[in-house]
């Protein structure tokens, strides 16, 4: 979910966004384009940002453009802006940071693992946290991005259980 100049946003799993202002009356805003599960990353420079398939689609509430096609590795599934930019971070295999202007896309980082992100926030930094994918035995893990890279700096659990998060909300208090 998301919200964008006074609307709040919601994906769904066939790629439409819902949105309202009042929570009452909804309005279907669909891509026209994928119908994969539609993941908002975050509102920056006026635009929303929503992760699918393989892609990075923005809104800003009357045109949505397809940005970066072909560059992203995984789906997109959570975001946060912080220093004047828009991080976003792909699911694993192999789940890929990314920031990027809304001019260029850079890579950042990779987390080396099945690593399922469920939240990211800026505070001071990049955060980020999630777990691992196979739900019978994994561990909560969070990230920091930092200057010499991507540093581990929590993880709860062991392997005889699934202690991994499912939600999260991470900001300044």
């Amino acid at each position: 979910a998301g919200n964008l100049k006074g609307t709040y946003y919601v994906g769904t799993a066939v790629g439409k966004l819902w949105s309202t202002t009042t929570g009452l009356a909804w309005t279907d805003k669909s891509t026209g384009g994928p119908t994969t599960p539609a993941y908002i990353l975050g509102a920056y420079k006026s635009k929303l940002y929503v992760g699918y398939t393989n892609a990075l689609w923005t809104y800003d509430g009357t045109t949505w453009a397809q940005l970066f096609s072909g560059n992203i590795d995984g789906t997109p599934l959570v975001g946060a802006v912080g220093n004047n930019v828009l991080y976003f971070i792909t699911q694993g295999p192999y789940s890929r940071i990314y920031m990027t202007d809304g001019n260029q896309l850079y890579h950042v980082g990779t987390i080396e693992s099945d690593f399922l992100p469920k939240a990211a926030g800026y505070l001071e930094t990049l955060q980020i946290v999630g777990h691992q994918t196979d739900d019978s035995g994994t561990k909560l893990q969070w990230y920091r991005l930092e200057k010499n890279g991507l540093m581990p700096i929590f993880e709860y659990g062991d392997d005889t259980a699934d202690y991994g998060g499912r939600s999260s909300h991470l900001s300044e208090i």
